[in-house]
């Protein structure tokens, strides 16, 4: 990596561990406990069944088991496909095999299914993969332990046809368990209670922040110790934000709610986003958020804002002033949520397996054709895609795959041009050990651009997204005798943080002149 001081009059590089996709050496970790009293530090016998082939420590928790501490780690193999939970015991200076997990084909674990485990005196809950219904879901698993530390048994937390997201925390006393979910629909969030097990107050699972008529986006972050059930949450869209507090009674049931903060923008004048299903070719959905810029115009710029990252999702109802770093103006915007995104089970979660750049990217355009069809204001000669990260990836990509001059212009921020320069961590958790043959080369084909404009934007102390995947398509636009934008940052990394009013005016000024001249 290289840096530029104003005081120095060579460049400065530094050396970064990153080991990229098909990399022999990745990070090896290691568990140390380290006693308060004794001041000392003893490093753990891991014992997996096969630790050669654990190499990412994806979570730790300090557990009290039938009265004794441990740390709980979960361990995940090269592909994250496999994970296998340990206890540690500073005593015996091992982590002992608890349980292992292997994933159906074309799925995989994250480190955030594994981050909030909670716990009682002989049970463990964590996020695993459960089958609904044709479909598999995110759930709660329980796994039942002995007083001999071995697991006795494993079961499901009863929950309904969603995803969870996060555990918030789990009440001995009435055995219930709450969890943030990604329901009733794909683009909401919400607190919900479950029955941990039989004798609970629960006989099924019920959410508990539904109440709100203009709450459908909100994470609650703590959950009172006492008797009396209080959720202390934040309200985070679709309209302003403010923070809460529910009290509920001993049935669950509402009996006061505390508004703690005010919303701060009373007077602002939000846009008004419509969210609609379109049912594609494929007979998957896509899930399109629309703003339809102003309605006085007759004919409308339209921008369609893209991500498109596995498990991710570009539709919520969170709380949006402004689609930063575009800004409204009178331009209409478009989210589209399609195969591989969250919320909708593996079904479509597991589509993109092993496919990145593919079927995410085509449902898009496809969904949008529809858009653009549906509302003829929209108007298709001054149409633009915008992305960044795996948005930018997204925006080279839709444009390759389109007619000629289906974009008029396309802005990518920090693109992966191919994942085989990208963190062998995230490339490999959704390619697996697939062929180079299956990644999609952005610099190959460039020739759309000949009748797309393009912006193209890169910090060059980017340690996420490295300047090489931009440098190579610069190079190949070139090669192609192809006129382009570019903008590089020196000194500024992914999120471009420190220059944001001059990445917004860039943005603005290079769609103005795209869409009006």
């Amino acid at each position: 990596m290289t840096t530029y001081g104003r005081n120095d009059p060579y460049n400065i590089h530094y050396n970064m561990e990153y080991p990229k996709t098909g990399e022999k050496r990745i990070s090896v970790y290691s568990v140390s406990i380290w006693n308060v009293e004794t001041k000392q530090s003893t490093m753990m016998d891991v014992q997996l069944r096969d630790s050669t082939s654990f190499h990412y420590l994806f979570g730790v928790s300090w557990v009290t088991l039938h009265g004794k501490e441990f740390l709980l780690t979960t361990w995940a193999n090269r592909w994250q496909n496999e994970t296998s939970l340990t206890l540690c015991s500073y005593e015996k200076a091992t982590c002992s095999l608890l349980y292992e997990h292997k994933y159906d084909q074309f799925q995989w674990a994250t480190p955030s299914d594994y981050e909030n485990i909670v716990h009682s005196n002989s049970t463990i809950f964590f996020i695993v993969p459960t089958a609904k219904r044709g479909n598999e879901w995110q759930n709660i698993a329980r796994i039942d332990i002995g007083e001999d530390l071995q697991m006795r048994s494993i079961s499901f937390v009863p929950c309904g046809e969603y995803d969870i997201r996060r555990i918030v925390g789990y009440r001995k006393k009435d055995e219930v368990i709450i969890y943030e979910a990604q329901a009733p629909n794909p683009w909401n969030r919400h607190t919900y209670a479950a029955p941990a097990r039989e004798g609970s107050l629960l006989t099924t699972d019920r959410c508990l922040t539904c109440i709100y008529a203009n709450c459908t986006y909100q994470g609650a972050s703590s959950i009172s110790p006492g008797d009396e059930y209080r959720i202390d949450f934040s309200c985070n869209g679709p309209g302003q934000l403010y923070h809460t507090m529910i009290t509920l009674n001993k049935t669950l049931h509402p009996l006061e709610i505390q508004i703690i903060t005010e919303p701060s923008l009373k007077t602002l004048k939000l846009p008004i986003w419509k969210t609609e299903t379109i049912l594609l070719s494929s007979g998957y959905e896509a899930i399109v958020q629309i703003y339809e810029g102003d309605l006085k115009l007759q004919s409308v710029p339209v921008i369609l804002s893209v991500y498109g990252g596995p498990d991710m999702n570009k539709v919520t109802d969170q709380f949006q002033p402004n689609p930063k770093p575009i800004g409204y103006n009178q331009n209409a915007m478009v989210y589209i949520d399609v195969r591989g995104s969250g919320g909708r089970g593996w079904k479509y979660r597991s589509a993109i397996y092993g496919r990145l750049g593919t079927v995410e990217v085509e449902d898009t355009l496809e969904a949008f054709k529809l858009v653009l069809e549906k509302y003829p204001r929209f108007d298709k000669n001054r149409v633009a895609v915008f992305g960044w990260s795996y948005g930018g990836t997204m925006a080279i990509r839709l444009v390759q795959i389109a007619t000629d001059a289906f974009f008029k212009c396309a802005i990518a921020v920090a693109p992966v041009t191919n994942f085989l320069y990208y963190d062998a961590t995230y490339t490999e958790r959704f390619m697996g050990n697939s062929p180079r043959s299956s990644y999609i080369d952005l610099n190959e084909d460039v020739t759309k651009f000949l009748h797309t404009k393009l912006l193209l934007v890169h910090g060059l102390k980017d340690d996420n997204v490295h300047f090489q995947n931009s440098a190579l398509l610069m190079e190949s636009l070139q090669q192609s005798n192809i006129p382009f934008q570019a903008m590089v940052y020196p000194n500024e990394a992914h999120s471009l943080s420190n220059i944001n009013k001059h990445v917004c005016d860039l943005f603005d000024s290079f769609l103005s002149s795209c869409f009006y001249n």
